[in-house]
């Protein structure tokens, strides 16, 4: 059973957080989870909602997700990227002893429905963005119904998914 935990000091999963790693080859996509945690950190300090989980599988640590939320009265620009406000995707990575098992796949799907909940706020729309060259990222999502915009964001193909 697949299942998020929110990041936390005092259940002891920072360090299995930051324990985690892709293999060689898929560095080049993914931030690591120290770094990915030090944004949620500055973020959630500037007034936006980051929420970072570990993906948990039968209680093992097996990947990481972030997603968040971005509300055009903080920052006009997401209206200009993304139309309006959403929430975003903003990092997964399976550890290299877990992949092909689907854990991403169900940990997309549980962040998916948790958006739908709304729990910052409205938004039409969960969006994410991928390195055109990520063939093995582009099936996954599309597998969930994102559909590329055609936008390109910091080098990376944007892609929604309807809430």
């Amino acid at each position: 059973m697949i299942e998020l935990r929110e990041i936390s000091i005092l259940d002891k999963n920072l360090k299995e957080c930051i324990d985690l790693e892709v293999t060689p080859e898929q560095d080049r996509f993914v931030a690591n989870n120290a770094t990915s945690l030090a944004d949620a950190y500055i973020w959630n300090k500037r007034g936006e909602w980051v929420s970072p989980n570990i993906i948990y599988a039968d209680s093992v640590a097996v990947g990481f997700v972030m997603y968040q939320y971005l509300s055009c009265e903080i920052d006009e620009d997401y209206r200009d990227i993304y139309g309006g406000n959403v929430y975003c995707l903003w990092r997964i990575m399976i550890d290299k002893n877990y992949q092909g098992k689907g854990y991403g796949k169900q940990a997309i799907a549980l962040v998916i429905d948790a958006v739908k909940k709304m729990p910052k706020g409205k938004a039409d729309y969960l969006c994410l963005a991928y390195k055109p060259e990520n063939v093995s990222a582009k099936k996954l999502y599309e597998s969930l119904g994102f559909v590329e915009t055609g936008e390109i964001v910091d080098d990376e193909l944007l892609a929604r998914f309807k809430l």
